[in-house]
């Protein structure tokens, strides 16, 4: 993907997952569009955007290849 927008645009799962986003996250996210390909990129992305304990539910969200740490 090239990037954020062609993701979305392609992968029904990445646009409800960031839909699901509160509106800071998904505009942080939109500044950052072209580092962003695929999901795993997404949930990495959207995770700095929001507080480090928002990533431990992103790594137990049922759509997330995130490995736990």
């Amino acid at each position: 993907m090239k990037n954020l927008n062609d993701l979305l645009a392609k992968d029904a799962k990445a646009k409800q997952f960031f839909l699901t986003l509160p509106e800071n996250a998904q505009g942080a996210l939109i500044q950052s569009t072209n580092q962003i390909h695929n999901m795993d990129e997404l949930y990495l992305h959207a995770c700095q955007a929001m507080e480090s304990h928002a990533c431990q539910a992103m790594e137990s969200h049922p759509h997330s290849n995130m490995k736990k740490r």
